[in-house]
């Protein structure tokens, strides 16, 4: 089992030597191939399957890399591929056993090579595949060169099942059926492309099992990228860990779900312009993802698969989001962004706030001229419905709509401006929570602003709401400024998690006229827009209905002061 590792000093000092030179090599002219091993209880096959990669590719007098993506081994494959005595040999693990797709992505996710190959763990083709590879690679006629077991001059290595030959043919029927790749073997295990383009298309890859190379395909054709394929010879056959029934079944359901997904637009119909990134979600920091929504034709939105947060990818910085929340923020011809026409529906504004602080005045939690703030304040229509039942406005935003408003403004970010601690009696998020980069800050800033007892009350989209689900994509809160949205759980669970107790929670309501709901109406669908015009013009015109937002209105408290035999003590918080 471990021959490769008995060799001689002088060639373990010879590997070494050349390990050196070739990383030398590619920090001065660019790391020329990665190649990434899928490998889940390998010990038996990754010495010598090491051993003989780095011999054939120093033969080819190419820079490289190797990547072992171990696949939460239980024996020692991790710890042979580390202890394999050359530095371009890198292990890429996971903690747990995940399958083959997301042992690749963590692979392709620390590639740096200009071109990227897959190779099985047992290494069961003849490598000169590689070579012929790198020569279309090279010169730009593929993007990605996939090894074909049904070409003329494939050849089998005569143990190979036949079984397995059978049941891999009717599954390529299948894939031609359902996805129209034009690719008849997309499972073989010897793929190259090209890194930039196999590194963004990964992050768009939601496959955790062996459809991973489907998906990737299937990602790379949308983006017009040129595929070809080449011939493989099968010189041995060690087995495989493929169970066959149970893994075609699971094989088919994630063929469906690669269908669907295509269906609903989940892939881009274009290499995207922006960079991608592996971001973490802000409420569980847990990396793994689905793409739920592309705005503008880029990536912007993904669903975190542990929680349902939805969330942005690649997340704008500070500096561009304090340059968006100017004047022209709220007079934007964009429904995408900002605000339609935002000054001109003051009337419509004012019966929102009266609905929403009959909400928070039914709590009973809010004295009479108790003193609120209003996070993102806006227009402060708001903060004048708050006066107007007695109580002491205060508002932030970045920027002052209004020169002479009847209330406290303070400008500033949130999480650093001025305000006074144990002040307030509520803390109000109305449409303004979702535009934090992460939920924790502003919830642990408001528990400290408010007095024992007071309100947090967060006005938010709600991805769970009928709303989304019927609107698709196409779900207006899917803006570029709304940089995560929270499920209701999850919402809930952050609140108990900052010191708060969750009182209520409803579905929101907004007036609004038909020239505000049909450029969003638009967004979901033009044909149902340009059906409902006509009677949406007759019925409403001017006038304004409340209707439902496809969010949801929580409030809730900061505990009091907690009672003990000695008197009154600080509540937590």
């Amino acid at each position: 089992m471990e021959d490769w590792r008995t060799g001689s000093e002088a060639r373990s000092s010879r590997r070494a030597e050349q390990g050196r030179n070739e990383l030398i090599h590619a920090n001065i002219c660019g790391l020329e191939v990665s190649v990434v091993i899928p490998a889940y209880n390998e010990q038996e096959r990754i010495g010598p399957t090491l051993e003989g990669l780095t011999e054939y590719l120093d033969s080819l007098g190419i820079s490289f890399e190797i990547l072992v993506a171990d696949d939460g081994s239980t024996d020692r494959t991790r710890a042979l591929a580390m202890d394999f005595p050359d530095q371009r040999i890198k292990v890429a693990g996971l903690g747990s056993n995940r399958g083959k797709g997301a042992a690749l992505r963590a692979g392709i996710a620390k590639t740096s090579g200009k071109y990227v190959f897959f190779v099985d763990a047992d290494l069961p083709y003849a490598l000169d595949f590689m070579e012929r590879a790198l020569q279309q690679l090279r010169s730009g006629q593929a993007c990605a060169v996939i090894g074909a077991r049904d070409l003329p001059e494939s050849s089998y290595d005569s143990s190979y099942p036949r079984l397995r030959v059978f049941t891999g043919r009717v599954f390529s029927h299948i894939v031609g059926l359902l996805l129209r790749l034009r690719i008849y073997d997309t499972q073989c295990g010897f793929k190259g492309f090209r890194g930039e383009s196999v590194r963004k298309a990964a992050l768009f890859a939601q496959a955790d099992g062996y459809t991973i190379d489907i998906e990737l395909l299937l990602i790379l054709r949308l983006w017009r990228q040129p595929i070809r394929t080449l011939a493989v010879h099968l010189r041995r056959h060690h087995g495989s860990k493929v169970r066959l029934i149970r893994d075609s079944a699971a094989m088919l359901r994630d063929l469906l779900r690669i269908r669907r997904s295509r269906g609903r637009g989940e892939y881009p119909s274009a290499c995207p312009k922006e960079g991608l990134l592996s971001v973490a979600c802000p409420v569980d920091d847990e990396s793994r993802f689905t793409v739920f929504a592309l705005v503008d034709d880029r990536f912007r939105f993904c669903r975190c698969r542990r929680c349902g947060t939805l969330y942005q990818n690649p997340r704008p910085d500070e500096a561009s989001i304090a340059e968006l929340y100017q004047q022209e923020y709220f007079q934007t011809s964009n429904v995408r962004s900002g605000y339609l026409n935002y000054m001109q529906t003051l009337p419509e504004q004012r019966r929102t706030a009266a609905w929403i602080w009959d909400c928070i005045l039914g709590q009973g939690a809010v004295p009479p001229q108790g003193k609120v703030l209003d996070v993102g304040c806006g227009s402060g229509v708001f903060l004048e419905e708050a006066a107007r039942r007695g109580l002491e406005p205060w508002g932030n935003d970045f920027c002052a709509l209004r020169e002479k408003a009847d209330f406290r403004f303070v400008e500033g970010d949130f999480l650093t401006c001025d305000l006074p601690l144990d002040a307030f009696h509520a803390v109000v998020f109305n449409d303004s929570f979702e535009h934090f980069t992460e939920p924790r800050a502003p919830l642990l800033r408001s528990c400290n602003l408010l007095k024992p007892g007071g309100l947090v009350v967060i006005n938010t989209p709600d991805p769970d709401s009928p709303m989304r689900k019927l609107s698709g994509r196409g779900w207006t809160s899917l803006k570029h400024e709304h940089l995560m949205i929270l499920p209701r759980q999850g919402l809930e669970s952050l609140l108990r998690d900052s010191g708060f107790t969750p009182l209520s929670r409803r579905p929101s309501r907004q007036f609004a006229d038909w020239s505000y709901l049909a450029p969003r109406l638009d967004l979901v669908s033009t044909t149902l827009r340009k059906m409902l015009a006509l009677p949406g013009r007759w019925m409403l015109g001017k006038r304004a209905i409340r209707v439902p937002t496809g969010g949801m209105l929580v409030i809730a408290a900061k505990p009091t002061a907690a009672v003990s035999d000695g008197g009154d003590s600080p509540a937590n918080g």
